[in-house]
């Protein structure tokens, strides 16, 4: 698959000196939110968050932190100690298959999972560690490997903070969340430790969910030659109840209530424990990583529909070694006054599965196996990568991936499996153009209306939904959903605004070719959108959102003009 794109950018700034006799000036530290990518980016999907954006968001689950790429949908079933399900724009991810995950170049997917395939299990970060989320959307990247189809993240920890922190929050049902961070410096080295405990009976009438979730980080670093050289280790360990699915009948019939069971005894068990080195320098990046992962989920589906007296519940197993590294160079190049920037590298891992099962249980009694085996996978990865800057707008990047990918299945530890032998090849040959943030010259005005008008449909919704759930804002998910629809709310407005200034009155409204009662009106209609929008960020009055769309009214007339 090959794709061109042709994209330029234009960057604007101005600045300001102030000069003052014996007059101290005070120093000001200004932390970002969301870090800038702009004429840095290959492409507008892809981008980095800061530590100071994932302070200031309310987090109801770690996997939640996923939902700072756009487009990306995060929730969870079957208990607080699962793997997330995720969305983005028209994937269903189910558990992680087609986006890979990473943190601290390790990868976080599990290949042939007991659960699903390519799982991703987020339990075990510590969100106040993550010092930057880096994500990709879409399979354009030849340094991404496996599980990439739709796109993928990658966390870095922090190494140092500015400060040790401790935090305990505590709530109803027995809800307990305690987190300490700290770090310390030793001459050159830093170490960083991290830890959190969170417990939670949950709202159910017939169970206590019992969650006991225990999390760990230590990081030792300190430089080495010309780079840094860092230790990382970090341990989880988490076990639960679920209420589970459960049938609308069964409620309507008064069998149970809503925040009943009919199998009280599904819940399950995880633990990961990894140890990592890792060395990088402005060129070079080496890592090797070594995870061990334990899992037991006790599910049911259907409850007596095959089984009348002993149920039909079951068990799924996961038991695993991974191990692996990668190794990569950065590079560039100058031919004829060409600038050309070049990455090489090279990963492999090997998951050695002890077992992944399935079994018959009966409150989490096994009465029998439905499949049980042993299974070896490995992998080697090698890529290549070329950005080529062919003018200050115009720039490619061609890259190259060859992934080679054995699996075998030795004796079954139960069924009636046999030893095989698979092996694929993929290779994958990627073009892609340059982001721009501004279309220098290439103008897509039906595209911009129609984005504004999304924008401004988004914002009526997020107005709605957050007055529909202002009376049950004593309830802490109903808070953290009407915070979520509040930010989503202020991104859409800021979307409009910053479309108008960058496209719209920077590039479009030339008051060379306009007459000046033309160039005039106009000014007034694009500053009208702007207001409106801004008035709609500080407002939950649908109200606004007719004066916006009024506004976008006369706005579109401008650019869909026959």
């Amino acid at each position: 698959m090959a794709m061109w794109r042709i994209s330029g950018f234009l960057l604007l700034g101005f600045s300001a000196t102030l000069f003052a006799h014996d007059v101290p000036m005070e120093e000001v530290i200004v932390h970002g939110r969301q870090i800038d990518l702009i004429g840095q980016s290959l492409t507008s999907s892809e981008g980095i968050v800061g530590q100071s954006e994932i302070k200031i968001r309310p987090l109801l689950r770690s996997g939640d932190i996923l939902e700072f790429v756009p487009g990306m949908v995060v929730t969870q079933h079957s208990g607080t100690g699962k793997a997330n399900q995720y969305f983005l724009r028209g994937f269903n991810l189910d558990h992680g298959t087609d986006f890979a995950t990473y943190i601290d170049g390790m990868p976080v997917n599990m290949r042939t999972h007991g659960h699903g395939q390519g799982y991703t299990d987020l339990n075990f970060i510590i969100p106040e560690t993550i010092k930057k989320m880096t994500y990709k959307k879409g399979a354009y990247y030849a340094d991404v490997g496996d599980f990439s189809g739709a796109g993928s993240a990658a966390f870095e920890t922090s190494t140092i903070v500015d400060k040790g922190t401790a935090e305990i929050t505590g709530g109803k049902n027995n809800f307990l969340r305690a987190v300490a961070i700290d770090s310390v410096a030793m001459n050159d080295a830093n170490i960083l430790l991290a830890f959190e405990v969170n417990y939670n009976d949950g709202p159910w009438t017939d169970i206590k969910e019992q969650l006991e979730k225990y999390n760990g980080l230590l990081k030792y670093s300190y430089p080495v030659d010309d780079g840094t050289l860092s230790w990382t280790f970090m341990a989880y360990s988490n076990q639960w109840n679920s209420a589970d699915q459960v049938p609308a009948r069964a409620v309507e019939q008064g069998i149970i209530d809503k925040l009943g069971s009919i199998d009280d005894t599904v819940g399950g068990e995880s633990s990961r424990y990894s140890a990592s080195l890792h060395w990088q320098n402005s060129n070079w990046h080496a890592l090797a990583y070594l995870i061990r992962y334990d899992m037991n989920l006790w599910s049911n589906f259907s409850y007596f529909l095959d089984d009348e007296i002993k149920g039909d519940q079951f068990e799924q197993v996961d038991e695993r070694l991974i191990y692996g590294g990668d190794l990569s160079y950065v590079f560039e190049t100058d031919w004829s006054g060409i600038l050309f920037e070049n990455k090489i590298g090279a990963d492999f891992r090997i998951d050695k599965i002890d077992e992944v099962a399935l079994y018959r249980t009966q409150a989490r009694q096994r009465m029998g196996a439905i499949r049980s085996d042993r299974v070896d996978e490995e992998s080697l990865g090698l890529y290549w990568q070329s950005q080529t800057f062919w003018t200050p707008q115009f720039r490619t990047l061609l890259g190259a991936r060859f992934d080679y990918l054995t699996t075998s299945r030795g004796a079954p530890l139960r069924g009636d499996a046999v030893l095989e032998d698979e092996c694929t090849v993929h290779a994958r040959v990627r073009v892609r153009g340059g982001h721009c943030q501004v279309p220098c010259g290439i103008f897509d005005d039906p595209g911009m209306v129609a984005q504004l008008r999304e924008a401004s449909a988004t914002i009526r919704k997020a107005m709605t939904q957050i007055n529909e759930l202002a009376s049950g804002l004593s309830d802490p998910v109903k808070l953290n959903q009407s915070m979520r629809w509040v930010m989503t709310k202020e991104e859409h407005c800021s979307k409009i605004i910053t479309m108008i200034g960058e496209y719209c009155l920077c590039q479009r409204i030339k008051a060379a070719e306009m007459s000046p009662e033309d160039y005039v009106d106009s000014l007034k209609i694009h500053h009208l959108v702007m207001q409106n929008a801004m008035k709609c960020k500080q407002n939950v009055d649908t109200d606004f959102c007719c004066h916006l769309d009024h506004s976008l009214d006369d706005l579109s007339k401008m650019y869909t003009k026959s």
